[in-house]
Formats: structure tokens, C-alpha cells, sequence
């Protein structure tokens, strides 16, 4: 597949590259940070530093099992320059 954006090719793997996850991850990070409040205030029997790293704990949890060991990429333009027109 050939792709193209203002004239400069990019990558096979933008296709990949899907910012739905990045916002599905927003939405499990909160429900997590929303879980630590509630099980605070109903006063479960656990350190309040332990529950604090719940949100990043599920977090690095979830990028373990669903990271995946593919080659996935940025799209490339990325990682460049921004030229605005004169």
C-alpha cells in the first residue's frame, strides 16, 4: 500500500497506527484512577500507596499483554520538521 501526504511517502505501517487505542488506554487509565478512589474512601484494608499505583500498574499490565511483539511504527512524518508555507 502505497500512501501519500503532501507529496512525501510514508510508510507501509501508518495503517497500523491507530489512535483509538491511544484513547481507549485515556478511558482505562481514568476508570482505573476512579477504582483507586472508591476503594479509598470505602476504606478497603490496603496501603493508599498501593492504590495509588493501581492506575499504573493495570497501565504497564496492559501494554505487556497486548504490546505485541510486531513491528509496528509511527507514521513518519512524525518524527519530522514541521515547514509551515511562507
Amino acid at each position: 500500500m502505497r500512501l501519500e501526504l503532501l507529496g512525501e511517502e510514508l510508510e507501509p505501517d501508518v495503517d497500523r497506527w491507530q489512535p483509538l487505542r491511544a484513547i481507549a488506554g485515556a478511558y482505562l487509565f481514568g476508570g482505573a484512577i476512579s477504582l483507586q478512589l472508591v476503594l479509598q474512601t470505602r476504606g478497603v484494608p490496603v496501603s493508599p500507596f498501593v492504590l495509588d499505583m493501581l492506575p499504573y500498574v493495570l497501565s504497564l499490565a496492559v501494554l505487556v499483554v497486548w504490546g505485541g511483539t510486531g513491528r509496528l511504527a509511527a507514521p513518519a512524518s512524525l518524527g519530522g520538521v514541521f515547514q509551515g508555507s511562507p
